[in-house]
């Protein structure tokens, strides 16, 4: 297993955690560790009820640890409902390219490298489609 791999699968894992439709989950990874963990979620204010994407959960968790993510790479994936009862090797990956307003927290945050999934294929994101 290379380590894109290894990092998709745990990736894989957060994703697993969610309780919406549209399972998303992603890791900071610093050299070879990861460091930060998150995954979309519902969030309730006393107005309105709105979600968190999988990437800026794990942007907010690195925050409350007070560590930079400048230079990071990170890597976000989707998984289907249907494959929440395979195991983590055997889940067929969907698109998870960041959206816009994740790409510009992302960039935002300086993350050096941003990895997703599409069709159980590995991508790198373009980040000069957005303005940093």
């Amino acid at each position: 297993m290379n380590r894109h791999n290894l990092y998709i699968q745990e990736a894989i894992i957060e994703a697993k955690k969610c309780t919406m439709l549209n399972k998303h989950g992603c890791v900071i990874v610093h050299r070879t560790n990861i460091i930060s963990r998150g995954h979309n979620s519902n969030e309730i204010s006393n107005y309105n009820k709105f979600s968190i994407h999988a990437e800026v959960a794990a942007i907010n968790n690195m925050k409350k640890s007070r560590v930079n993510v400048e230079n990071m790479v990170m890597y976000v994936v989707r998984i289907n409902n249907k494959d929440l009862k395979k195991e983590t090797d055997q889940i067929r990956t969907q698109n998870s390219k960041p959206c816009m307003d994740c790409m510009k927290c992302i960039c935002h945050h300086k993350v050096k490298k941003v990895y997703f999934t599409c069709m159980d294929e590995i991508y790198e994101s373009d980040r000069s489609r957005v303005k940093c």
